[in-house]
């Protein structure tokens, strides 16, 4: 709400500062080529058509100023600066929160830029709330990137208890990692840890049990969890196997008032 109120704040003085003089100039020819527009109703349009403006360009100049800092980070991190890097990447934080990005940009930025960081910090065991946060919301834009996605399974630092966000961003991984054998231990060891017994972990807990990656002692651990997490389903020669009741039997057969006599 802060920065909202900051961004409404740095806007409103910029449209009173560009548009009261340039209504005042615009009124008369307006009034002139539109005559049944009376002067305050020009007066409030152009008032508009210039707050609408400005958010227009603060959203542009955001961009690309988050897009350089993203830029510096990564140069900075090349040459072996992490402070600085680190600070680049802090301040596109401030930058984005006291923006306000249109929706449409809004996505695209938040994806480059909490991958930015969650990149620099799993390399460099950056496990402050604001970076931990950014790799678990990256996550769940992007749970198909393996080499982000089985880094963070391995940092302990980076899992929060019972939060929301990571037993997301895990399930999302779940989904978009089943085919990838060589991230399915660090799943496996994640959702035990957090004794997962939902549809997911399931499937998960099943999936690792096919391909043989479950040692006994993991085994038994996923059994202490969900006891019916091996169960077999039923063949289908054991349905027929199931006794009838007679009335059952009997139902089977009726009579239609169009038979034939």
């Amino acid at each position: 709400m802060h920065f909202l109120s900051k961004h409404l704040a740095i806007r409103i003085w910029i449209t009173a500062l560009a548009g009261i003089p340039l209504s005042f100039i615009m009124i008369s020819p307006v009034s002139k080529e539109i005559p049944h527009l009376s002067p305050p109703v020009v007066y409030v349009l152009i008032i508009c058509l210039v707050f609408i403006i400005t958010g227009v360009g603060m959203n542009f100049m955001a961009c690309q100023l988050i897009k350089n800092a993203i830029q510096n980070a990564r140069k900075y991190e090349q040459n072996g600066q992490n402070k600085q890097c680190e600070n680049q990447l802090i301040k596109a934080v401030s930058i984005y929160n006291s923006a306000f990005l249109l929706p449409w940009k809004k996505q695209n930025t938040v994806e480059k830029l909490t991958g930015a960081m969650a990149r620099f910090s799993l390399t460099h065991d950056r496990a402050t709330p604001l970076f931990i946060n950014a790799t678990t919301q990256f996550l769940k834009f992007c749970p198909h990137e393996t080499d982000i996605a089985a880094q963070w399974l391995k940092k302990e630092a980076f899992f929060l208890p019972n939060d929301p966000d990571c037993d997301r961003a895990l399930t999302l991984i779940a989904r978009s990692q089943k085919d990838n054998i060589s991230i399915l231990p660090l799943l496996l060891h994640r959702f035990v840890k957090t004794r997962r017994c939902d549809f997911q972990a399931r499937n998960l807990y099943t999936l690792c049990k096919k391909v043989r990656l479950l040692s006994p002692s993991m085994e038994q651990k996923i059994l202490t969890i969900v006891p019916d997490a091996f169960t077999e389903f039923p063949a289908m020669d054991s349905l027929n196997s199931i006794p009838v009741p007679s009335d059952a039997k009997s139902n089977t057969a009726f009579s239609s008032p169009y038979q034939p006599k």
